[in-house]
């Protein structure tokens, strides 16, 4: 089931939610909790029933094990191992199976059928979650003995699909809060505008400019020739159609949940705002790069043993990274990408700092957060691709190999500049130079929001939106959201106009991870 769906905004989500709050007023928590966790079932099942048992017995299995850890005075690192073989096991079979086949047969050439497994929704999300609970367990740091609190911490249906990734610590805690006379007016009008917020970034925003990337990415991948203008305009149109996708998920996702007396920790701050692209992951997809820090970097070495070892540490990780997201060798080359500029700019503020160069001043900052935009730009291209060699032929024409074409229009409306554009190589032919100009609007729209407005956890910053783990300071903006006539006025319009816009229902762009 999608959040953007009316079988779930006009069906599932309140019939969940009145249910919850009445069991929880009337009944007991215990009985509102087991209400949760079984509608979560149903949530999960909406795509397919037939993975609804390898989800719960999966969870089943962990929380036995997250028993026998806690009691376990001897072969607790063995259990430990036997918890990530089963975990990471279960990940590489359903993920990697017809990868490495595939692969095989293409080194050794050998001829094995592929068996094609389908991938359960949000394995890799929920795998991670596990692993995570089952280290936590293992340092003692949380034992679980009620089996109703494991199953919601596992299947709690805002975070399920596709994040945040959460530790047991940030969620059950808060269920033993919740109010027992009934849900506070501050959490429904805040769920109700993160939740706004994010419907309308997917529906009108990401939904928006995605149709002309599906597009253009489609000719790339039947090998046809992108020109400058087609390649650059597909590349940053999906840059900001991912941006918006999966931040607007996570809007949604911590909605949801305050809609049940929960918050959820922040997974996006902004990230297009960084100036470098260590900064960047530490503000996109939050979650999962405090996972890979916690339990991959950290436990590689870190930064202990030098600036060589630091290095090869975040290289390793973030090849986990780019591997988790995806089984093939766009995904692998994709994570050498992203190392191989983490690295760059590692050595550069050694360089720095050796230099003795002081504070950036406000242009210097400006040039590092264009370029680390347009360095992610051109990484993403591997990432949206389905293969090297589609990708190999966008940056191709990213690099104007393939030549430059714009609308013949233009040529006249360009005066002076036109005729030294066509001498420079540029050609002027007859096309849909309207569709052209609507995706240019979209993309300096987009941009505009991305770069140019807080965030709406900034929007919303005191009344402690979201969990915060990093203890950033945020700065409120003038204009801050209040649960006032006016705010409510502006976030139910956002809503409609997303509702109105349903008629066609898009996943998520990280429902394929």
């Amino acid at each position: 089931m999608l959040f953007n769906s009316y079988e779930f905004l006009f069906v599932f989500l309140p019939i969940t939610a009145i249910v919850f709050w009445l069991a929880r007023i009337h009944i007991s928590l215990r009985v509102a909790v087991g209400w949760l966790v079984l509608a979560s079932l149903v949530f999960y099942a909406w795509w397919n029933p037939v993975y609804v048992p390898l989800l719960a017995g999966s969870a089943l299995v962990n929380f036995q094990l997250g028993i026998w850890l806690a009691d376990a005075q001897r072969w607790r690192l063995t259990l430990l191992r036997l918890g990530l073989v089963w975990n990471i096991g279960l990940l590489a079979y359903f993920k990697y199976t017809d990868f490495f086949l595939a692969s095989l047969n293409t080194v050794a050439g050998t001829q094995i059928p592929l068996p094609h497994i389908v991938l359960p929704l949000a394995l890799s999300f929920f795998t991670f979650q596990k692993i995570a609970y089952l280290i936590d367990v293992y340092r003692g740091e949380v034992t679980v003995r009620k089996l109703g609190d494991f199953l919601l911490f596992v299947t709690f249906f805002p975070q399920l699909i596709t994040g945040p990734i959460v530790h047991y610590r940030d969620i059950v805690p808060q269920i033993g809060l919740t109010p027992a006379k009934g849900p506070r007016a501050e959490d429904i009008a805040l769920g109700l505008t993160l939740f706004s917020v994010g419907l309308f970034k997917k529906v009108l925003l990401a939904d928006g400019i995605g149709v002309q990337v599906n597009a253009l990415y489609q000719l790339a991948g039947k090998g046809e020739a992108l020109d400058l203008f087609q390649s650059w305009t597909m590349a940053l149109s999906y840059t900001l159609q991912l941006y918006f996708d999966f931040s607007g998920y996570s809007d949604m996702a911590t909605g949801l949940a305050r809609l049940f007396g929960i918050r959820l920790p922040q997974n996006f701050d902004s990230p297009l705002k960084s100036a470098n692209m260590l900064e960047f992951w530490r503000r996109w997809h939050m979650t999962l790069s405090r996972f890979l820090r916690d339990y991959v970097y950290f436990p590689l070495g870190g930064g202990r043993g030098g600036l060589a070892s630091k290095c090869f540490n975040m290289t390793v990780t973030f090849m986990v990274s780019a591997i988790w997201h995806g089984a093939g060798w766009t995904f692998v080359w994709f994570g050498v990408y992203q190392s191989t500029v983490v690295v760059i700019n590692m050595l550069w503020a050694e360089l720095r700092a050796w230099l003795r160069w002081g504070e950036r001043v406000w242009w210097d900052h400006g040039l590092a957060i264009a370029l680390n935009f347009f360095v992610w730009t051109g990484g993403l291209v591997l990432f949206r691709s389905d293969s090297v060699a589609t990708a190999l032929s966008v940056w191709s024409g990213m690099a104007g190999l393939h030549g430059a074409q714009l609308p013949q229009h233009w040529q006249h409306a360009l005066g002076g500049l036109g005729e030294h554009l066509q001498a420079a190589g540029v050609q002027f032919a007859a096309g849909s130079h309207l569709l052209q100009a609507q995706q240019l609007l979209r993309i300096a729209l987009l941009a505009v929001l991305a770069f140019a407005l807080p965030n709406i956890y900034a929007f919303t910053a005191r009344f402690d939106p979201v969990i915060r783990h990093d203890k950033l300071e945020v700065k409120v903006p003038r204009f801050a959201w209040q649960p006032n006539l006016l705010w409510g006025l502006i976030i139910g319009a956002m809503a409609l106009l997303a509702a109105c816009s349903l008629s066609n229902v898009s996943e998520f762009l990280y429902f394929q991870f």
